[in-house]
């Protein structure tokens, strides 16, 4: 793609606050790089601890082809197919709603965020994987994490693993929504198993039956009532 723009800077807050502060004059498909974040962020406001040895990347999508949540489903099966590149004999599976992880621990996650301005409408998709994190780096995050390093012993060349989710990143993005939808469904573990969701409302149990293209996950309780999250912490039950 011809306009493409790739940004590598050594140290930055944030690669997603990057794109968003430089939203107007980025254009469609560019990719921000950082070796590492000052203050990264997670989903509600979180931080995503970010030390050298991992990737950091914010893509700009300024033309989308399919509903909003469908950047963050492309941009998580990229980072997964990226993961599976340098580590074959892992399993790496999508846990709502927007993490990557491998024998449940968090190997990845996406933050995708709106921008919108006088001059242009988009979304900032966010993506962190962790390459070649040591097991006491990990132990700083304040999850049960692990790293390519961690599970397979070797470190990564980040240059490559950058490649090779520029572009995966770029091979997801061309893909219609349903394509997008089955394949997250496909690698999502938590679909047709029985999780609990909290959020500000309470708890709530029962077996995810789908994720739709507007984001939401649908969960049926045992007396058949079915109910749309949109956002909330989920976990197998």
């Amino acid at each position: 793609m011809p306009e493409q723009q790739i940004i590598l800077i050594e140290k930055l807050e944030s690669t997603n606050l990057h794109a968003l502060e430089n939203f107007d004059r980025l254009p469609h498909m560019a990719a921000i790089f950082a070796d590492r974040q000052t203050g990264g962020r997670g989903r509600q406001g979180r931080k995503w601890l970010s030390p050298p040895g991992n990737i950091y990347a914010s893509f700009v999508l300024k033309r989308l082809p399919w509903p909003a949540p469908c950047a963050a489903f492309a941009t998580c099966l990229a980072g997964l197919s990226t993961l599976e590149k340098f580590a074959p004999d892992c399993e790496f599976k999508i846990k709502l709603p927007n993490d990557i992880v491998c024998e449940n621990r968090k190997t990845g996650g996406v933050l995708c965020e709106i921008r919108k301005s006088a001059t242009s409408t988009g979304i900032v998709a966010g993506i962190g994987l962790n390459i070649n994190a040591t097991a006491d780096e990990l132990e700083g995050t304040g999850t049960d994490a692990a790293s390519i390093l961690t599970l397979t012993g070797r470190e990564s060349d980040l240059a490559s693993v950058r490649l090779e989710l520029l572009n995966n990143f770029l091979r997801f993005s061309r893909l219609g929504e349903e394509e997008i939808i089955s394949g997250f469904i496909a690698n999502c573990m938590m679909v047709g198993r029985q999780i609990a969701v909290k959020d500000a409302f309470g708890e709530l149990r029962g077996e995810l039956k789908r994720v739709m293209s507007d984001g939401a996950a649908v969960l049926e309780t045992a007396d058949g009532t079915r109910r749309k999250f949109y956002s909330g912490d989920f976990a197998v039950s």
